[in-house]
């Protein structure tokens, strides 16, 4: 396979040069060696050739943000791209490497939750958001790895799990965590099928619940409404006058109160705008408008 190559040479210990040649590397090599010995003085030649190297992954254990231990693995491509910092700048590019990753990765780990399930407002997790997280690991292992002259390819997560000395337990706790979720949906649709057969036997005039009013009226109050209807307009029973004498003594004499449902004439509103309601609900507005007060005659 014809590649690239970049060879550093030394003379006496000293650098000398970097040259460059394309072709297969025993070649150039030898080449390099019938030069020097045909009349320049002989050199020694180090091995910092310009290369592509996969790290194997290897698990290290580390911490994540919430302090659990975790095991985790890292696949890095890297190449050296500037032969004199790899050979000057660090003692051993590849020791380097191997360092600089592991310092990489427990910074890393040590950013983010494993899951949600330790931390259900973490926006980033190690588990849930490997792209992110990759290109943030990708990312601090490049500016590490810079000042030697080396460049990486592509770092992304292997492996990654709970260390075995506290999987189980996280395992059960995980499970303990959807099985109440489960429950608690559960409870919330019973309580929401209920809600709606008390409303529709109230509106069928069935079960008249008076204390539930109450204290539903007493609800919107506290939460700052400005109005209490008495009905949806859509019930068989529609506004009744004690409904609204009753919601009047709940809210008091400065909260609005609705009357909607079944009022279809001027009597019947004045009515219940006597017994506390300052508002009317109606599809009947025009003809009830239109109605002369009692003993009012039109002086046209």
């Amino acid at each position: 396979m014809t590649t690239f190559k970049k060879l550093l040479n030394e003379l006496y210990g000293k650098y000398s040069q970097i040259t460059a040649h394309q072709g297969k590397l025993h070649d150039y090599l030898e080449m390099m060696l019938d030069y020097w010995e045909k009349g320049k003085e002989k050199i020694n030649m180090s091995d910092y050739i310009e290369e592509m190297i996969q790290s194997a992954p290897i698990k290290i254990k580390v911490n994540d943000k919430l302090g659990n231990p975790v095991l985790i693995s890292v696949i890095l491509v890297w190449r050296v791209q500037e032969t004199y910092k790899a050979a000057f700048e660090v003692d051993n590019y590849e020791d380097f490497v191997k360092v600089q990753t592991d310092s990489a990765v427990r910074k890393l780990a040590g950013t983010y939750p494993y899951d949600h399930f330790e931390d259900e407002k973490a926006e980033l997790t190690l588990s849930s958001n490997f792209e992110k997280v990759n290109g943030d690991l990708e990312k601090e292992i490049s500016e590490r790895l810079q000042m030697a002259g080396l460049e990486v390819i592509e770092a992304r997560i292997a492996y990654l799990a709970y260390a075995p000395e506290i999987a189980q337990a996280m395992l059960r706790r995980q499970q303990a965590i959807a099985i109440v979720a489960a429950r608690q949906k559960i409870v919330e649709g019973a309580v929401g099928m209920v809600e709606s057969a008390l409303q529709l036997l109230s509106e069928k005039e069935i079960l008249k619940l008076d204390e539930e009013k109450k204290a539903a009226a007493r609800i919107i109050v506290e939460k700052g409404a400005h109005f209490v209807k008495t009905s949806t307009g859509f019930s068989k029973q529609g506004a009744q006058v004690r409904d609204v004498t009753m919601l009047r003594s709940i809210v008091g004499p400065d909260f609005g109160i609705k009357a909607s449902g079944g009022i279809r004439d001027y009597a019947s509103a004045k009515i219940f705008l006597q017994a506390g309601a300052n508002r009317i609900g109606t599809s009947a507005g025009v003809q009830i408008m239109r109605t002369p007060e009692p003993g009012h005659t039109d002086q046209k």
